[in-house]
């Protein structure tokens, strides 16, 4: 979402005709496409991490032999959705 709001910025900005006049907030609008692009790095650096420490739980926490595999699912039901969730060792 950020990404795609930094690229709308950046395109209005670099298509802009030559002959007409700046808008007058295009500092703002520079200053929010900027911002826009930060949140994006720092939330896919965020997602990275978590994808790797994901992997990691998964590899570290894996049985150690096939009599410890168990799984269960449940139902689960929140005030604006429903859906299954899985819990055990696999």
């Amino acid at each position: 979402y950020y990404g795609l709001q930094a690229k709308s910025i950046s395109d209005e900005i670099s298509n802009h005709d030559i002959g007409d006049p700046w808008p007058p907030n295009i500092k703002a609008r520079e200053e929010e496409g900027k911002a826009a692009e930060q949140k994006q790095i720092a939330l896919m650096i965020v997602g990275g991490v978590a994808i790797a420490a994901g992997g990691a739980m998964f590899i570290l926490g894996a049985p150690k032999s096939s009599s410890e595999t168990s799984l269960s699912f449940a139902p689960v039901a929140t005030p604006d959705s429903v859906g299954f969730a899985a819990a055990g060792r696999f």
